[in-house]
């Protein structure tokens, strides 16, 4: 087995720069990215995808609601130190 070329097997050849844009000019690049977009139907799939996550947050919420008050009821340390969360809005009731 031959040695590889460099130190420790590292080519000693200059790197090429990350920022030519494979020789494309601007426009060029331009114009193929939006195709790649519309080919992959990015745009649709950014849309179902904010769609889907808005729908998600509701039962989100819900599942949240009913875990934090079987943790509230099962622990008083953890009812006393959500009670200052509730808001200003919403007052002890009235004895």
């Amino acid at each position: 087995m031959g040695a590889l070329p460099g130190v420790g097997g590292v080519s000693s050849l200059p790197m090429a720069s990350l920022w030519t844009r494979a020789g494309l000019t601007w426009r060029q690049l331009g114009l193929r990215l939006w195709r790649q977009i519309y080919e992959d139907e990015l745009l649709g799939r950014c849309a179902e995808l904010a769609y889907f996550f808005l729908f998600s947050i509701f039962p989100l919420l819900l599942f949240l609601t009913t875990l934090v008050g079987y943790l509230a009821e099962a622990n008083p340390e953890v009812r006393w130190g959500l009670l200052p969360l509730r808001g200003p809005g919403c007052r002890p009731a009235a004895t």
